[in-house]
């Protein structure tokens, strides 16, 4: 009778831990698994879930690769393994792994603009300056903006405006984020 399990190699993924959260990433995970008789099912255990991979060649077979790819997933720690059996039901695992998703700077999806230029402005008194700020995130459901003129808040929200007649002097404008789930804190700046 057949008692050996099915032996893995090459397990990858892409991109490698750590990564960088992004709404668009696609992680690939990839085994290679062997047998003496014929791998049989191959089962990729995710956070917990347990998910069919494809194999190639088709199961069952002596020796296959499979893949699973995962969208969407949060920044935080995450753990998976891999089982398989053989058409015997000997089965093997890899040891719990561990990936890491860290938190993305949204720094460049933060925007003040003076006057409808996202730079540093002067003016002269007696007109009237329109600063708005802004984010471009596409899930920034969990974050919360803030802007501030001279330290002072001004409004919050993913899109603020701050529309007057400034008296004489200089005015600093920052609009920050102190992060959420997948974002970490972030702000930036601008002088009227």
């Amino acid at each position: 009778p057949d008692i050996e399990a099915p032996i893995y190699s090459n397990m990858i993924v892409t991109p490698p831990s750590p990564s960088t959260y992004s709404t668009t990433q696609t992680y690939e995970f990839n085994i290679s698994w062997q047998d003496n008789v014929a791998v049989d099912n191959v089962i990729f255990e995710f956070d917990g879930t347990n998910y069919t991979a494809t194999c190639n060649p088709s199961l069952p077979s002596n020796v296959t690769t499979c893949s699973i790819s995962l969208n969407a997933l949060s920044a935080g720690n995450h753990s998976y393994r891999w089982y398989a059996n053989d058409t015997s039901n000997n089965w093997n695992s890899t040891t719990l792994a561990n990936y890491e998703i860290q938190k993305a700077n949204p720094v460049e999806n933060l925007h003040i603009a003076i006057n409808g230029t996202e730079a540093d402005q002067s003016f002269a008194y007696g007109n009237v300056t329109n600063v708005t700020a802004w984010s471009d995130l596409p899930d920034n459901q969990d974050l919360i903006f803030n802007l501030y003129r001279n330290g002072q808040l001004v409004g919050s929200g993913a899109s603020v405006s701050d529309v007057g007649l400034m008296g004489a002097g200089t005015y600093i404008y920052e609009y920050n984020t102190s992060g959420g789930e997948n974002y970490t804190s972030a702000s930036i700046t601008r002088q009227l």
